[in-house]
C-alpha cells in the first residue's frame, strides 16, 4: 500500500476508471481519496477558497469530495468533443498538442468500460428507433444527442469490479498535502494526512483529484517543495475556464408539438439522450469563434423539476437505498440538509427553464476563451503549504461574439421552415460583453495544468506527464488547453484511458 507501482490522488471518475485501467494489468495500485465514503453534508464549506474576479459558484457547489468524486452531483451527461475542438478556430486559441483521431479510439473505450453499448451511441440509429427524422437546419447546425450514463455514480457503477481486484487499494480520508522530489526532479514521496496518514513511495503517481484540487498540489510543491522541477512554469493555474451558460432569448413557436418532436429528450433501452444544437465545424472555421450550443428549454414543468429533484437523490445516495421507504424517512433531514443548497441550480439554473412561466426560452452553452488573467491560485493570506485554492474568473469577452453569430442563424433557419420566430436579448444582438455576467458558470472546471508540445507553452506534454518529471502525470480536465462547449468528462474519461495504456507499458517493464 505504501510502496505502489501507481500511486493516483483522487477517486473521482477519472481516478476510478484510471486505477481500474492499470490494475487489471496486475500492477499494484493505491488511490488516496481526501474525501470519505459518502457524501458530506458540509461538502460546501470543504472547497471554501477566494473568488475574485467573476463569481464562480463551482468553487464550493460543484465539487465533491468523496468516493466517487463529484460522479456523486453530476447528472452524467457524456458528449464526445468534435474535430474542431482540437483545431485553432479561433485567434489566440492554444493548440492541442494531439488531435481528434488521437482521442476517438478511447472514447469508445471509455463508453466500453461505462457498459454503454456502441449501438447506444449511434444518433443515426436512436432517430430511426423512435420514428423521428434527424433534425436539418442546414450546414451551419450539428444536432447532437448526448447520453445520460444510467448510473451516474462511478463508484457504485465500478464497485464489483473494484472488489475483484486485489491489487486495487482506495483509502479514503486521507488527503494528499505535499509532494517531495528526488534530486533529479523526479516524485520522491508523497504526504497525507487523515485515516491512512503518512509517506508513500510510489514508482508513478497521477494527480486525478479534480483541476481544482490537481493545480492547489502543483502550485504547492511549486512553491515550498525543494527539486520541484516545474517551481519555475508560469502556466501551472493559467488558462483556467469553464462553461458559460444562460437564457438569451425566447422562441414564439405556431406549432409546439413539431418543436417537442424535435427536441425533447429521447428515452431509450433505459438511456435518456438529450437533443441540442451545436455549431458545425464548417460555421466555427469560417467565422472564427468559440464553440456554442443551442437548447430549447421548455418552461412550467413542476412535475419534471420534482422529477429532477428526485433523480439527483438518486445520484447522491443510490437507486437502491432511495427506494427503500423505511431508511429513505430515516435519511429524509440529512438529505435535504444536502439537497437544498444545490437543488436550485440544479432545478432552475442548471436546468434553465422557469418554474411557472409559458412558453420556450432559448439557452445558450458557449465555450470559454483561455486567457492568462482567468486563473486559479493559492490563498495569498495563509502559507503555500496549507493555501486552500482560489479562482479568479474573467471572461476574453468575444464569447458573445459566438452567442450573437449562432442565434442569428438560428433565427433565420427557424424562419426558413416554419418553426417560430426566434426572438433573442438586444444586449445578445449588440454583442455586449457585459452581458456575460449575468451568464453561471456550469461547474465544467477545466484548465491549469495545460496540455502543450514543449514546457513554454504548457504544463504536461502530450502524454500527460508533467514537464520536467519523469513519473508524475496529471489525468483529468485540467490539461485541457480549450473546452469546447460540452461537459469535459467523457473526453477526460478518454485521455485518463490513453494514459493508462502508457503508464501499464512503463510499469510492466520497469527495472527489478
Amino acid at each position: 500500500m505504501r510502496h505502489p507501482d501507481l500511486l493516483i490522488v483522487g477517486a473521482g471518475p477519472i481516478g476510478l476508471m484510471l486505477g481500474l485501467a492499470v490494475a487489471r494489468s496486475g500492477v499494484a495500485v493505491t488511490i488516496l481519496e481526501a474525501g470519505p465514503a459518502t457524501p458530506p453534508l458540509d461538502f460546501a464549506a470543504r472547497n471554501a477558497g477566494p473568488n475574485t474576479g467573476v463569481a464562480h459558484q463551482g468553487l464550493t457547489m460543484g465539487r465533491m469530495k468523496a468516493l466517487g468524486g463529484t460522479s456523486r452531483l453530476w447528472g452524467g451527461q457524456l458528449v464526445p468533443f468534435g474535430t474542431s475542438d482540437f483545431l485553432p478556430t479561433f485567434d489566440g486559441k492554444p493548440e492541442w498538442p494531439i488531435g481528434h483521431d488521437d482521442v476517438a479510439p478511447y472514447v469508445r473505450k471509455a463508453f466500453d468500460f461505462l457498459g454503454i453499448p456502441e449501438t447506444a451511441t449511434d444518433p443515426q440509429a436512436i432517430w430511426r428507433a423512435v420514428g423521428q427524422p434527424p433534425i436539418d437546419l442546414g450546414e451551419s447546425f450539428t444536432a447532437t444527442m448526448n447520453l445520460w450514463l444510467p448510473q451516474p455514480d462511478i463508484a457504485a457503477l465500478f464497485a464489483g469490479r473494484i472488489a475483484q481486484l486485489p491489487n486495487l487499494r482506495i483509502l479514503t480520508e486521507t488527503e494528499v498535502t505535499r509532494l517531495d522530489f528526488a534530486p533529479d526532479g523526479t516524485v520522491a514521496t508523497v504526504e497525507a494526512r487523515g485515516v491512512h496518514a503518512g509517506r508513500y513511495q510510489p514508482v508513478q503517481t497521477v494527480l486525478a483529484n479534480g483541476t481544482l484540487e490537481i493545480v492547489r498540489l502543483l502550485l504547492r510543491a511549486a512553491a515550498s517543495a525543494p527539486h520541484c522541477p516545474f517551481a519555475a512554469n508560469p502556466h501551472i493555474g493559467r488558462g483556467f475556464i469553464d462553461h458559460l451558460h444562460g437564457i438569451v432569448g425566447r422562441i414564439v413557436a405556431p406549432d409546439k408539438a413539431r418543436l417537442r418532436a424535435m427536441f425533447e429528450n429521447i428515452y431509450r433501452n433505459g438511456i435518456k439522450y438529450s437533443v441540442k444544437l451545436r455549431a458545425s465545424d464548417h460555421f466555427l472555421r469560417d467565422h472564427r469563434l468559440g464553440n456554442c450550443a443551442i437548447t430549447l428549454n421548455a418552461t412550467g414543468s413542476i412535475r419534471q423539476t420534482l422529477a429532477d429533484l428526485r433523480d439527483l437523490a438518486q445520484r447522491i445516495f443510490g437507486a437502491r437505498e432511495w427506494r427503500q421507504i423505511g431508511k429513505a424517512v430515516r435519511e429524509a433531514a440529512r438529505t435535504l440538509r444536502l439537497i437544498l443548497p444545490i437543488a436550485w441550480n440544479f432545478a432552475v439554473r442548471r436546468r434553465s427553464y422557469s418554474l411557472f412561466d409559458r412558453g420556450i426560452l432559448l439557452g445558450v452553452e458557449l465555450e470559454q476563451i483561455p486567457t492568462a488573467e482567468c486563473r486559479l491560485f493559492l490563498d495569498p493570506a495563509v502559507a503555500p503549504d496549507v493555501a486552500t485554492i482560489g479562482v479568479h474568473w474573467a471572461f476574453d469577452g468575444r464569447e458573445i461574439d459566438s452567442a450573437a453569430a449562432f442565434c442569428a442563424e438560428l433565427r433565420v433557419r427557424f424562419h426558413e421552415n416554419g418553426l417560430g420566430t426566434v426572438e433573442i436579448d438586444p444586449r445578445v444582438e449588440r454583442r455586449d460583453p457585459a452581458f456575460l455576467r449575468e451568464m453561471h458558470d456550469a461547474y465544467h472546471q477545466m484548465g491549469g495544468a495545460r496540455m502543450a508540445a514543449t514546457a513554454d507553452q504548457g504544463v504536461v506534454d502530450r502524454d500527460l506527464r508533467v514537464f520536467g518529471c519523469a513519473n508524475l502525470s496529471v489525468a483529468g480536465a485540467a490539461v485541457y488547453p480549450s473546452g469546447s462547449f460540452a461537459n469535459p468528462t467523457l473526453t477526460a474519461m478518454a485521455l485518463a484511458l490513453r494514459l493508462a495504456d502508457r503508464l501499464e507499458l512503463e510499469l510492466r517493464t520497469k527495472p527489478c
